[in-house]
């Protein structure tokens, strides 16, 4: 209970009032199953996206009778097509989501925490024209100022940035020297 305090009630207290308004949702992973050890109400369940990873935390939430009540004789139906479609599955997982039950798979990751085998970063991707349309509506701004305000904004940190930066440089978009940053006037 402590462990759901910690994790749900900062949550709570930072985003209930905004909610509605931002759409936040708050997303759980449990082999637990019980109110106390998850931290949410009756009225708060469907506030919340809970994931039941492997076979202890899909055990648990297909025996469960009282909480999200995929155990009741009502559901059988439903928990065998949710175990068919996990055969075979090397990481299984069930998602309680909105009130409703969805089989899932959970990607082999590799030592950073990306999906193994992808070479593609979407979030770098988004980050990079990003920091192009920045970069072109403020011509030249100094390395810190940049770091400061448009790293800050985007959730990027400076190493981040920095590689980010020299990205743009070797594409011949921007100069970079002596801590100022220049978008330059003949790049796309």
């Amino acid at each position: 209970m402590k462990d759901a305090k910690k994790v749900y009630e900062p949550w709570l207290m930072k985003y209930a009032t905004t909610t509605r308004k931002v759409k936040a949702r708050l997303c759980l992973v449990s082999v637990k199953l019980a109110g106390a050890t998850i931290g949410i109400s009756a009225e708060s369940r469907d506030d919340a996206t809970i994931i039941f990873p492997g076979m202890k935390g899909i055990s648990k939430a297909m025996g469960d009778d009282r909480m999200l009540k995929l155990g009741t004789k009502s559901n059988q139906l439903l928990r065998e097509r949710l175990l068919t479609s996990l055969e075979g599955l090397r990481h299984p997982a069930l998602i309680f989501h909105q009130g409703q039950w969805y089989p899932a798979s959970i990607p082999e990751l590799d030592a950073h925490g990306n999906p193994a085998g992808q070479t593609y970063h979407p979030e770098l991707a988004e980050y990079l024209d990003s920091l192009t349309s920045y970069l072109k509506s403020k011509g030249t701004i100094t390395s810190r100022e940049l770091k400061k305000n448009w790293g800050r904004n985007n959730g990027a940190n400076a190493q981040t940035v920095d590689q980010l930066l020299s990205v743009l440089e070797n594409y011949q978009k921007i100069t970079h020297q002596d801590g100022i940053v220049e978008w330059r006037e003949n790049a796309p």
